[in-house]
């Protein structure tokens, strides 16, 4: 549990450090958010399977399975500061839910095949969501640091049924 516990710490910490360079005046290295984006997925998914597997602490090991697939992809977006994770994140979740509640809803004795092919077909979705996340972020932070400093965008205000051009700056 220790080691579990000092591994979620260090995960933290990864994020943390990212998120506190000033966002404001420093473009975001497109490479650091993809070493981010698969170091947050492989670290804690690869320590959540051994722990699995050792059987030292699997409840631990799941947790960290999960936090690895579902969050591991999305942290490279934010450090990056940029759109775009909401949907695999959104996907991933609901398969991982999907999967638990399928499994959980059978019986195990009568059915290895159907749970098997269930956690298999969900466990492809998810890898697939993580691997086209981790790939893409490089680009969205590529396209985040492109953009002009100055832009007048249309707005509208559905509260006041009101449009008007606003004008973003960036520093």
């Amino acid at each position: 549990m220790r080691r579990t516990l000092a591994t979620l710490v260090c995960v933290a910490l990864v994020g943390s450090t990212a998120a506190a360079q000033d966002s404001a005046t420093a473009k975001k290295s497109p490479a650091v958010a993809v070493v981010i984006s698969l170091a947050s997925t492989v670290v804690p998914t690869w320590i959540g399977v051994s722990e699995v597997l050792n059987g030292s602490d699997p409840t631990a090991g799941a947790m960290l399975i999960g936090a690895g697939t579902l969050l591991g992809p999305a942290t490279g977006y934010w450090y990056g500061d940029v759109p775009g994770w909401k949907g695999g994140l959104i996907l991933r979740t609901a398969v991982g839910a999907g999967i638990a509640l399928a499994t959980a809803a059978v019986d195990y004795t009568a059915c290895s095949y159907a749970c098997g092919l269930i956690v298999i077909i969900g466990g492809a979705i998810v890898v697939v969501s993580d691997i086209r996340d981790i790939a893409r972020v490089g680009s969205f932070v590529r396209q985040a640091n492109a953009l002009p400093p100055v832009a007048i965008v249309p707005t509208f205000d559905p509260r006041h049924r009101a449009s008007g051009i606003a004008v973003r700056v960036r520093f």
